[in-house]
């Protein structure tokens, strides 16, 4: 339970209005809020970020049920997918060709440290490998996943860089 508030307390850092009412039924799911039957609220569309560059596209989701969706429902096998390394943060997915380019990898894994419990760390550790070779944690709360065939990359999560790719931000 403490990992699973440490990303809910990660998650506020960046939330929107959108993120805060996921973030509120992600607690009604796991019963640490009632919920208000009269009510019933629907997520229609998930508030995750889009990154879109001239070849490959990034998403970025923001809280549990963004990470969910974006990694188990619109990451492909062969997306790339990334995560700091034992911290709490952000899924990031790539899509595209030659997902292994640099910029591609570095782009992503500023993203995921920047959407970190490390934001304001140097050298942050990230991991990186391709969804199939993503499990989700069975009967834990919130999003908690296993993988393997991980590479990891050290990157500062510099605010300059992260201003240049808000360029690209479609959503």
């Amino acid at each position: 339970e403490k990992i699973y508030f440490e990303e809910i307390k990660n998650s506020f850092e960046h939330a929107s209005i959108r993120d805060i009412e996921e973030i509120t039924i992600d607690l009604e799911n796991n019963n640490y809020l009632i919920k208000n039957n009269k009510n019933k609220r629907k997520i229609k569309e998930y508030n995750y970020d889009v990154y879109e560059f001239e070849d490959y596209i990034i998403y970025v989701g923001k809280n549990h049920l963004q990470n969910d969706y974006i990694t188990n429902k619109l990451a492909k096998p062969n997306d790339l997918w990334f995560h700091v390394k034992n911290g709490a943060g952000s899924h990031v997915v790539a899509r595209g060709l030659d997902l292994e380019r640099e910029e591609i990898i570095r782009n992503a894994s500023l993203l995921a440290s920047y959407y970190s419990s490390y934001k304001e760390s140097s050298s942050v550790p990230v991991d990186y490998t391709y969804i199939k070779n993503i499990k989700k944690v069975p009967g834990i709360k919130g999003f908690f996943v296993t993988y393997t065939k991980e590479k990891t990359i050290y990157i500062d999560p510099r605010k300059e860089i992260l201003e240049e790719l808000k360029q690209f931000k479609k959503k």
